[in-house]
């Protein structure tokens, strides 16, 4: 008859999930009102539809630039709002997560992940945040009593994140 271990490491993988709760502050925000000299009037342009925010307020990420500057960079924050708003990209997270077998129960232990990233971010960059998810998780199961080479069986060695 054979035996099986109590505790094992069924799979590991990198997941990248929607960020359903995206913070785009740092962009800027639609308002009613505008709150500063870049405000982007929605209504004056036609981009405003019915139940919309007349205004985009742009983010304090350019203090200290030149007005022509505050312009082109407040310009570029509406544009990029408008794409994200009209699906053209979304904000996602990246964790690595573990299916584990512990005591025979079927388990999933996850590295805290990492949320806010941009979509449309390069792939040596989500690979970056992928590896550092997945030495995360490492230690979390070295700290559950996995060892090295088990752990290693399982690693994907490819750290871009799976859908």
């Amino acid at each position: 008859m054979k035996t099986l271990q109590k505790n094992r490491i069924e799979t590991i993988k990198i997941k990248q999930e929607l960020d359903t709760d995206p913070d785009l502050s740092w962009l800027g925000t639609y308002a009613k009102h505008p709150a500063g000299p870049y405000t982007i009037d929605r209504e004056e342009r036609g981009d405003c539809g019915r139940n919309e925010f007349r205004y985009f307020n742009c983010g304090d990420n350019y203090k200290g630039s030149s007005a022509e500057d505050m312009k082109k960079y407040c310009e570029q924050d509406y544009q990029r709002a408008e794409q994200f708003n009209s699906g053209y990209w979304w904000m996602i997270g990246i964790k690595a997560e573990a299916i584990l077998y512990v005591e025979g129960v079927r388990q999933a232990v996850t590295s805290g992940g990492l949320w806010g990233i941009e979509s449309d971010s390069d792939k040596k960059s989500l690979a970056e945040v992928g590896a550092e998810q997945l030495a995360e998780l490492v230690t979390i199961l070295k700290s559950l009593g996995f060892h090295g080479r088990a752990i290693a069986k399982h690693c994907p060695k490819d750290t871009e994140p799976q859908e």
